[in-house]
């Protein structure tokens, strides 16, 4: 598509900015013309030199995706609209949702609790039981395809039909692994038929994900340790999930057989979410939606919005300043004192000064700045996050109490400031310091 802001396609869809971009493609915020509304737009990315039937093989895979979502109404699940035609490619015309990824809040807070991903997993099972009631197969779920909006109700949508699994359909059919092994389920892995048990694996995966702050298998890097770990099913007991606990374990088994089903899944999600709440969830049905999480990180607003320059970045830290001191606001102080390691509380203040010094844009430095614990949500997690971040300003600076670290820090995450205090636990390892944990707390928005 070239340069696409501004231009239109198909005579209708006039491309505005890029939200989203990947190996194989990129997602555009556009406008309808004819119905004058905000639409996604998804567009075919091929490499240079790609041969004729693999280029093919994509245009059909994008028809796919649409067709395949085209037989899924449900509230939980994103619309697809339109296929356009831009120079003889496709293009997916899509509802647009105003929200960041599941995986996108992870890589954030890290994990969240029983009764949030309750809230999540809930209207994710009713779609997927929708889709399974329709004979398809998803195969791809997983954080980075689970939308949470920003919208007072909290509307939880599953996207991402591209790899799905059809009943009698060869473009998704059964065939090398794709994605990310640690949400496949084992016989998926092995190469047998997709089915509806497999999804029911990957949603178990992705909520002990969100639930444990880390993946099925540990903190295993390497793509071949995961699938040995896979095929050994040597899954990490389960520790924070206090009520998920027995649900997680039967999505997880390893027999497709034994695993519930997704429906099953969705009602006792909700049961889940009944039990660790006060308030009494809506009526059971497959198209519900989560209430709204008070205390949940605001999530990414993907519409355009007003650039935050330097200079007004400048202008908020010394207001934000200003206005704390006026209303009385101060830090809490903690005793400034050595962790009897032999690291002195200037360096270790040092270590988490350079930490925000470095971010956002040197993302490279920072993550090896980190122990192997502190990686544990992954790479991508790590990035994905602070490539949403557009500037960090120290406006706290560090109190050291023994090995932990707190330091004050605004964040303009899309646009939006927000001052956040900050724990770093900084050990030594060896002859380097390093940060073992990172706790985020958000003061103001």
């Amino acid at each position: 598509m070239g340069q696409p802001n501004g231009r239109v396609i198909a005579g209708r869809y006039r491309l505005t900015r890029k939200l989203a971009s990947g190996a194989m493609g990129a997602v555009w915020l556009a406008h309808d013309e004819v119905l004058n509304r905000a639409i996604a737009a998804k567009q075919m990315l091929l490499p240079p030199g790609t041969a004729d039937d693999e280029a093919e093989q994509a245009r059909q895979r994008v028809l796919h995706e649409a067709r395949v979502a085209a037989r899924i109404c449900h509230a939980n699940a994103i619309t697809i609209f339109d296929v356009a035609d831009d120079g003889g490619e496709p293009v997916l015309i899509m509802e647009y949702l105003s929200c960041r990824t599941l995986a996108h809040v992870l890589a954030e807070r890290g994990h969240l609790s029983p009764a949030e991903v309750a809230r999540i997993g809930a209207p994710v099972a009713a779609a997927l039981a929708a889709a399974h009631a329709q004979g398809v197969v998803h195969r791809d779920v997983k954080p980075a395809n689970i939308l949470l909006a920003d919208s007072p109700d909290g509307l939880v949508k599953l996207t991402d039909f591209g790899i799905a699994h059809v009943n009698g359909d060869v473009v998704g059919a059964a065939g090398p692994l794709i994605g990310s092994p640690a949400y496949v389920a084992p016989e998926s892995i092995r190469g047998a038929e997709p089915t509806p048990a497999a999804d029911v694996f990957s949603l178990g995966a992705t909520l002990y994900r969100a639930v444990e702050g880390h993946l099925i298998y540990g903190d295993l890097a390497k793509r071949a340790d995961v699938l040995q770990a896979a095929a050994d099913h040597r899954i990490v007991p389960p520790r924070h999930a206090g009520p998920l606990t027995p649900l997680l374990r039967a999505m997880l088994t390893p027999d497709p057989a034994q695993r519930p089903t997704m429906r099953e899944v969705h009602h006792r999600l909700r049961a889940v979410l009944a039990e660790t709440t006060s308030s009494t969830p809506a009526p059971d049905q497959p198209d519900s939606a989560p209430a709204r999480r008070p205390t949940r990180s605001r999530p990414r607003n993907r519409q355009p919005r007003t650039l935050v320059t330097t200079g007004s970045i400048v202008t908020i830290v010394l207001v934000f300043v200003l206005v704390m001191a006026t209303m009385g606001f101060q830090p809490e102080r903690k005793d400034v004192r050595a962790a009897g390691d032999g690291v002195s509380p200037t360096d270790r203040a040092a270590v988490a000064t350079r930490f925000y010094h470095v971010l956002p844009r040197d993302t490279d430095t920072a993550w090896t700045m980190l122990t192997p614990r502190a990686r544990a949500t992954g790479r991508a997690e790590f990035d994905a996050y602070w490539d949403s971040v557009g500037s960090v300003t120290i406006i706290e600076s560090a109190d050291v109490a023994g090995r932990t670290v707190t330091i004050g820090v605004l964040v303009d995450h899309e646009g939006r400031p927000s001052f956040q205090r900050t724990e770093l636990e900084i050990v030594k390892r060896g002859d380097k310091l390093l940060i073992d944990s990172i706790r985020r707390t958000t003061v103001r928005r």
